[in-house]
């Protein structure tokens, strides 16, 4: 017995009426997308990343599922960009990705800060090990806490029941600062997410 996600199922039946899929797969036989390929099923990929057709419903699905659900918890629209980029394609995503994360009721209330306080702060000069110094440090907390604060808003669970999906969500996004995820950096490949679960398997 084989299974195969129903995502990916949803987006090879609506590669067959996309216009634009269409056109790219013009382009290809006439050998002027370099960058597209089709598959022995039929299905157009940008490199490694599977075209989605312009179905509301299916990129909606997506955008959730790396902006909404437990394990991604609330990312900013660069990083939900570069995660979607590895695994989906398709024309305008960044800008609908940034679109979709300026909507988001959750981002709004988290992007909601006091005011800088610019007269209050000294100069200090101290030594190692105190985080309150070191900006990479000071940035990851920043990052743990905007996501657990977004898991207390999203599930009225307390901070402590998010802990796990916030250490899961931090070690398998994208981190600008090596150009992967951590959980990549340390095993050579993606996590599997369920975005991710796109090979068919047998039982």
């Amino acid at each position: 017995m084989e299974f195969e996600p129903t995502l990916e199922q949803d987006i090879r039946k609506g590669q067959l009426n996309d216009e634009k899929i269409k056109e790219i797969k013009e382009l290809i036989k006439l050998d002027k997308a370099p960058r597209f390929r089709v598959d022995a099923d039929g299905t157009v990929w940008h490199g490694d990343s599977i075209c989605v057709p312009n179905i509301r419903s299916i990129r909606k699905l997506i955008l959730k599922e790396t902006h909404e659900t437990a394990y991604s918890i609330y990312p900013g629209s660069e990083k939900i960009y570069q995660d979607l980029k590895q695994k989906f394609w398709w024309y305008g995503i960044k800008p609908e990705v940034a679109e979709y994360v300026a909507l988001c009721d959750v981002c709004q209330r988290l992007g909601i800060r006091s005011p800088p306080d610019y007269y209050s702060r000294s100069r200090s000069l101290s030594g190692i090990y105190h985080p309150q110094t070191d900006g990479q440090a000071e940035r990851t907390n920043q990052i743990l806490e905007d996501m657990l604060r977004a898991c207390a808003i999203q599930y009225g669970t307390s901070w402590d029941k998010s802990l796990p999906y916030a250490e899961f969500f931090y070690n398998n996004s994208y981190h600008a600062s090596i150009k992967m995820s951590p959980f990549q950096a340390l095993y050579g490949r993606r996590c599997k997410t369920s975005l991710h679960w796109d090979q068919p398997c047998e039982m």
